[in-house]
């Protein structure tokens, strides 16, 4: 019957071969005058002809390249147009025809190519009378030229031998049919008979015999199995409960051996391997850790040494060795990191004053680093720069004191003031002594004193009027203020201060009349200065901020941006700002001392001398209104003191300096106990250090829980880890680590789940193919399955039995040969892993012959030579790239891992690490700047835009790169980035290959502040030395 229906489908299949070439030839032709003008080459308007000569035979190979074309010669065609090319090299038409036409012809290879192949294929299945894959082929071929005569013929042919034979083996082929299909389904007896009743139809054949034999070694084979499966799974529990697990997966393996397909066996095997693994991996990870360690230890790399005993630790976590080192280290350490903190505190500090020419503090700090280590040669030299300094500080502050004291004693003089005069010129001889022009001055000041005693009256009455008229200026009652201004010009109508006072006055008047023009000021002040401020041009922008006060003194918008700029300005101009709030405090202290306000006048002359302690000037003055206000003396002290106290608390308080902030609240209030307000800033603190306290005990919490998930991962414990993240995450639910640690632990399990379900896969399909005795496929599976499961016994011993069932079935020499030249060219691209496994194949194969096995010594000596002679580089190139990948230096770690390579290349943890900083990159990729390729030329910058990366993303960025050298040389690209018109950073990646293949770049400007800082929204390349292709910019961020 099966062969009645074959033969059926046998009839369809050429009918529809038949009428499928007729449909497919109609289609060829009819639609030809349709196409053909698609490829006419326009006769006038695609080129401008030179000459009348040459025109004529331009438009007669016009002419005949559309005949050839349409004719489909289109290697003749091809011939013309190249003419027609050289005849109007610039005609595009032309050009474009030409590609067109080789697309054609490389078609029209291909498929006489594929045709021969198919019929000679054909042939050879006919010269063996496989009628029905000749059949098959010679269809294949009229499928490719459906009008080819001789494939035509030769089916015919086929096809009544294919006849004859289907006449005579019908009966053998249902009852064939009948065997295979009751054979598939495992019924064998029945399937025996049946193979039995088709070799009595065709005694020749030798299938149905084979298939008997098979059936019958099946039969046997199904008891012998079954016994020894059932012992091996009975022993396999029995060594598995009893925990002896090596002796457990050997039965286990033997249970698989006779049946692949059990998922029991499977799954013991599975766990026991892990069991074994990881049993076997822990002992010996724990013993190079300690061993790592110690050497660390020994070399005095206390830091290093106290990370592998901790690595160790958590591998097992009851030793005491690794814990009792910890603790030695932790004593060594806090030593060396107490002196090496309090240096490099002082130092750091010392640097700092110096740089803003703060000799003195420097000097003492340099001196106090020099105490903790007395052999540093640094600070020693600094110290000597440091007085060189100071004596160039102090010469140069006496000459601009003198000149300032002068400057002010000629001005007083000038301004009649004759006393305050004469005291500046007798200031600046005390400077400088030998100066002969202040001792001038002050005789000629001597005869004009003795004639103004009279003077002094007025300007009593002078000074407490402008007191007054300051007074109520001070408080805006501008009205009076006026008043007593004008009173004060009647007494001394020359002085400028009433007068200038009194414009000031009429001008807020004015103001106060017209408030749009001083709200349109206000705004354009604060404009500016906002701008200002966005450039850094702070002095600009505090400028007019203080402007806009003046015009608006209430509002807090101006104040508060002053305060920010003070305080950004502070760190850059203290010692500027040292020099001139002494001098603003001396020139107060004489003014106010002018005018008889001692208490001012004391308070900026104590200003001036807590910053320039060494001045006599401001001592004398002192000295002088202590004596003056004798009385008064104690009482203001104690109200200084107190002010004191709280400014210093609340400096401290700003700072977070709560220890001296309670300190000066506490003198505050010992001062004056009834003041509440020092009070309630030391219960304030109080409270603060609480919540101090409690968030530091989270912390400590916090750090516990994620130490101990820390174990529990480092131990392969994932679902434990898993929860202890959690919990770790309810305390400090903003942590990122925790977070990154569960989406890892989520990772590995799914990695491990994929895994065993890949391994199980191949294995199935393995095995399937093995039972249908496709051996070359059954191993490449099996192999497969140790990629994804090296350490798996059953896969292994599946590809050994299959290798020796090919050197069976096609020759053990054959294989053994091809095994050695397989393995003499591993050997020659230095693949010595490969090119050992093979040659021990082929020693496997042939254990006498000589030549594998002299190849496997040479192989494990120039390993271990290559071992011996790089693995002191090769462990150093590891640790810096560990070093760099633990700092985010991704660039660096690439770099290192690379170099390891180099080393030794048969390793793959550099591999490892290079493919995991990659995924790293890629998976935290901020965004892609480009994505398709974009040619550079030599010399041109090329800009590539995109939206500025959020600040809260810029921290640990790179920026990968994925560039091309076109030409032949070496050189350099220079990488930059902005915002706008403005460049912001860059740097240069040096002699790129140029061997033609994609080079992959990672540039890190994790320590680039103005990429940190600034909006960054343009990247540019900018190739100095040839064409570049790049087809992929993209930014991204480190995140282990």
């Amino acid at each position: 019957m099966n062969r009645v229906l074959r033969k059926r489908s046998d009839y369809l299949i050429i009918v529809f071969v038949l009428v499928a070439s007729f449909v497919f030839a109609y289609g060829f032709y009819f639609p030809a005058p349709l196409f053909q003008p698609v490829f006419q080459l326009p006769p006038d308007s695609v080129y401008t002809p030179s000459s009348p000569g040459q025109d004529s035979v331009y438009r007669s190979l016009l002419t005949r390249i559309n005949m050839l074309f349409g004719q489909k010669r289109y290697q003749a065609c091809l011939v013309e147009l190249e003419k027609a090319l050289k005849l109007k090299p610039d005609v595009a038409s032309i050009q474009e025809r030409i590609i067109r036409v080789e697309r054609l012809i490389a078609q029209e290879n291909k498929t006489n190519q594929e045709y021969a192949d198919l019929v000679a294929k054909a042939d050879d299945y006919f010269g063996k009378q496989d009628y029905l894959n000749a059949k098959a082929s010679y269809q294949l071929a009229i499928d490719v030229k459906p009008r080819d005569p001789v494939a035509i013929e030769k089916l015919g042919e086929t096809m009544k031998l294919l006849r004859s034979q289907k006449a005579q083996n019908i009966l053998y082929d249902v009852a064939v049919a009948a065997a295979d299909k009751l054979f598939d389904a495992g019924e064998y007896e029945k399937a025996r008979i049946e193979y039995v009743n088709a070799s009595k139809v065709m005694p020749e054949a030798t299938y149905p015999k084979e298939k008997i034999n098979a059936i019958i070694k099946i039969q046997v084979d199904r008891q012998v199995r079954e016994e020894l499966y059932r012992n091996a799974i009975t022993a396999g529990d029995r060594f598995f409960e009893a925990k002896s697990y090596n002796r457990a997966l050997h039965e286990f393996q033997n249970a698989l051996v006779q049946k692949p397909d059990e998922l029991y066996p499977q799954e013991k095997v599975s766990e026991l391997t892990q069991i074994l693994q990881e049993l076997a991996a822990l002992e010996e990870a724990y013993k190079q850790v300690i061993a790592q360690a110690d050497q660390l230890f020994s070399e005095g790399r206390y830091a290093d040494a106290r990370t592998e005993y901790m690595e160790a630790l958590k591998l097992k976590p009851k030793e005491s060795y690794p814990a009792s080192k910890i603790r030695e280290i932790d004593q060594i350490l806090a030593q060396i990191t107490k002196v090496d903190t309090d240096y490099n505190h002082f130092l750091n500090q010392a640097d700092s004053l110096y740089i803003e020419k703060n000799f003195i503090r420097a000097r003492q700090n340099y001196q106090l680093a020099l105490l903790i280590k007395p052999n540093e040669s640094y600070p020693k030299a600094m110290i000597t720069k440091t007085e060189a300094g100071v004596g160039e500080q102090k010469a140069n502050e006496i000459n601009e004191q003198y000149d300032r004291i002068l400057a002010n004693a000629d001005r007083m003089f000038t301004d009649n003031l004759y006393s305050q005069s004469k005291q500046q010129y007798e200031a600046a001889l005390e400077l400088k002594p030998q100066e002969t022009y202040p001792k001038q001055k002050i005789e000629e000041l001597n005869g004009i004193l003795a004639n103004l005693g009279l003077q002094r009256e007025t300007d009593a009455r002078y000074l407490s009027v402008v007191k007054e008229a300051n007074r109520l200026y001070s408080i805006r009652s501008y009205e009076s203020a006026k008043g007593e201004y004008l009173k004060a010009l009647g007494i001394k109508p020359d002085e400028l201060l009433p007068q200038e006072r009194i414009a000031t006055i009429d001008s807020i008047f004015l103001a106060l009349a017209n408030q749009q023009v001083l709200n349109e000021q206000y705004d354009s002040l604060i404009a500016a200065g906002n701008a200002l401020l966005s450039d850094t041009n702070y002095l600009q922008a505090k400028e007019r901020y203080t402007e806009a006060l003046t015009i608006k003194p209430g509002e807090q918008y101006p104040v508060a941006k002053v305060r920010e700029i003070d305080n950004t300005l502070a760190g850059i101009a203290r010692q500027e700002e040292l020099n001139a709030n002494y001098f603003e405090a001396i020139s107060k202290g004489d003014s106010l001392f002018t005018l008889s306000s001692f208490l001012p006048a004391k308070t900026n002359y104590q200003v001036a001398l807590q910053l320039k302690p060494n001045e006599p000037y401001p001592k004398e003055r002192i000295n002088e209104i202590d004596t003056i206000l004798a009385e008064l003396v104690q009482h203001q002290a104690l109200a200084e003191q107190y002010q004191d106290a709280i400014t210093a608390g609340d400096k401290f308080f700003g700072e977070q300096a709560w220890d001296p902030a309670i300190a000066s609240f506490q003198q505050a209030l010992e001062l004056k106990p009834e003041e509440s307000y020092p009070a309630l800033k030391i219960t304030e603190i109080d409270s603060i250090k609480q919540e101090i306290a409690r968030q530091l005990a989270i912390d400590e919490e916090y750090t516990l829980a994620v130490a101990e998930a820390d174990r529990l991962f480092a131990s392969r414990s994932y679902d434990s880890a898993r929860i202890a993240y959690t919990q770790a995450g309810e305390l400090r639910p903003s942590k990122t680590y925790w977070q990154d640690q569960v989406t890892e632990i989520d990772r590995i399990l799914s990695e491990i789940r994929k895994q065993n379900e890949d391994y199980l896969a191949t294995i199935t399909r393995a095995d399937g193919l093995l039972a249908e005795e496709q051996y070359e496929g059954a191993r490449d599976e099996y192999q497969n399955a140790l990629l994804i499961k090296a350490s798996e016994n059953y896969p292994k011993e599946k590809i050994g039995e299959i290798n020796q069932t090919l050197a069976e079935l096609e020759g053990k020499r054959n294989t053994y040969d091809r095994l050695l030249a397989n393995g003499d060219s591993f050997l020659a691209y230095n693949e010595y892993i490969k090119s050992r496994d093979t040659y021990q194949q082929a020693l496997d194969l042939f254990p006498e012959e000589r030549y594998p096995k002299d190849q496997i010594r040479l192989i494990t000596s120039k390993v271990d030579s290559i071992y011996r002679a790089n693995r002191a580089d090769y462990d150093k190139a590891v640790g810096e790239g560990d070093s760099f990948f633990n700092t985010f230096e991704y660039d660096r770690a690439i770099d290192a891992y690379t170099r390891a390579l180099a080393f030794l290349p048969m390793e793959d943890y550099p591999r490892e690490m290079i493919a995991k900083i990659r995924k790293s990159i890629s998976e935290n990729a901020i965004v892609d700047v480009l994505n398709e390729p974009f040619i550079i030329k030599a010399g041109k910058e090329q800009k590539f835009s995109f939206n500025p990366v959020n600040i809260a993303s810029r921290r640990n960025n790179f920026i990968y790169l994925k560039l091309r050298n076109l030409t032949e040389d070496q050189f350099n690209i220079l990488v930059r980035y902005g915002k706008d018109g403005q460049i912001n950073g860059g740097l240069a990646i040096r002699n790129i290959s140029p061997d033609g293949k994609i080079n992959e770049r990672l540039i890190s400007v994790r320590n680039q502040d103005p990429w940190y800082r600034e909006d960054n929204n343009w990247i540019s390349l900018y190739p100095q030395g040839g064409d570049i292709e790049v087809s992929f910019i993209q930014v991204s961020r480190a995140i282990k």
